[in-house]
């Protein structure tokens, strides 16, 4: 199960592509992601438990294209120490 992905969309909005970190509370049923490159945050409602980093990703991305988020100061914060996934969706 994945709680917690920083991943490479490989969309080309800076030199380094897209890098986006989100994680999954699942206390409260949410996942909050934060788009390093772009400068956007947000949450959204998530009921999925056992994510590979193929779903959770994906769930983010879906998200965030349709504008089905909200605005959230609680986003992640970067991990230098973190695994950068490249996930091309």
């Amino acid at each position: 199960m994945t709680k917690d992905i920083t991943f490479n969309t490989g969309r080309l909005y800076t030199q380094d592509g897209q890098i986006i970190r989100a994680v999954f509370d699942e206390v409260a049923c949410v996942v909050r992601f934060n788009d390093f490159s772009r400068m956007v945050s947000g949450e959204f409602p998530y009921q999925r438990h056992n994510n590979t980093p193929f779903e959770l990703a994906r769930a983010v991305m879906v998200a965030y294209d349709h504008g089905l988020y909200t605005h959230t100061r609680e986003a992640p914060g970067r991990a230098p120490a973190i695994e950068v996934r490249s996930i091309r969706l």
